[in-house]
This record gives C-alpha cells, sequence and structure tokens, in this order.
C-alpha cells in the first residue's frame, strides 16, 4: 500500500495518457492508477471550489471545507492542499481555521501573522489568537 502512495504522487498527465516516471523511464499507469489521478485532481479542484466560495469577514474549519468538498473527514488533507498553494494565490486560505477557531500555523511564523492580520482586516476578532466561531463561522 505504501508504495502506491509512493507512485502516486509522482503521476502526471503527459499528451492525454497518464504516465509515471521512475528512474528515467516514463510508463503508462494503470487503470486504478489513472482513476486515483484523476481522483485527486478532482478533490484538490473541489477543495479550491469550497476555499474560494469563503465570503469576507467569515472563516471555516478544515473539517468545514472537506465537508463542502464532498471530503468528509478529509481535513488534514484540506491542510496538505492549502499548504501547497503558491505565495501568490488569490484564493482565500487565511479564512481556515481549526476546529477550536485557532490559527494553526505557529504563532511565531511569518505565515501566522499575514494569516491574523488578514483576518483582522477583514473585521474579524481575533482575541488571544482566537476566532469566536459562534460569531465569524461561515455556514455555507
Amino acid at each position: 500500500m505504501k508504495n502506491r502512495r509512493a507512485n502516486l504522487s509522482f503521476m502526471t498527465k503527459s499528451q492525454g495518457a497518464a504516465t509515471t516516471q521512475s528512474k528515467g523511464k516514463t510508463t503508462a499507469l494503470s487503470e486504478w492508477q489513472t482513476t486515483a489521478l484523476s481522483e485527486w485532481q478532482t478533490n484538490e479542484q473541489r477543495i479550491y471550489s469550497a476555499l474560494a466560495a469563503i465570503p469576507a469577514g467569515k472563516v471555516a474549519t478544515y473539517g468545514q471545507i472537506a465537508e463542502l468538498a464532498a471530503l468528509p473527514r478529509a481535513a488534514r488533507l484540506v491542510g496538505q492542499v492549502l499548504s501547497k498553494l503558491p505565495d501568490d494565490t488569490q484564493l482565500p486560505w487565511h479564512r481556515v481555521i481549526n476546529a477550536a477557531g485557532k490559527i494553526s500555523l505557529s504563532e511565531d511564523s511569518p505565515s501566522f501573522k499575514v494569516q491574523k492580520k488578514r483576518l483582522q482586516d477583514e473585521g474579524i476578532d481575533v482575541i488571544n489568537n482566537r476566532i469566536n466561531l459562534k460569531q465569524f463561522q461561515w455556514h455555507g
């Protein structure tokens, strides 16, 4: 099972056919691998769509984004996808917090400071590094 997961991270679509590269060789993927690749891309796209829907002045939890993306119990996947966003993304990643109402990033990281400032700029109160979910959680 571990090898399957490792192979999935190296899959690409080349000229309409799904392939994988290993040790300099390109080989066609099996049907299940091609299906896994398309599902992974679809999952990522669904997460992006759910993320884009969060209005300014509101927040959503990782689990809530997973649910909206039809990926129940995939909060960690949401975190992984968000961690790979480019620095110049227009998606409102800063509006996603954990279920306790806190920013999940380390408090001394530059990204934490950016997220906190963006939330405050949208009128979201961040008190003791916590957001009141009853007041600011989006119910999309």
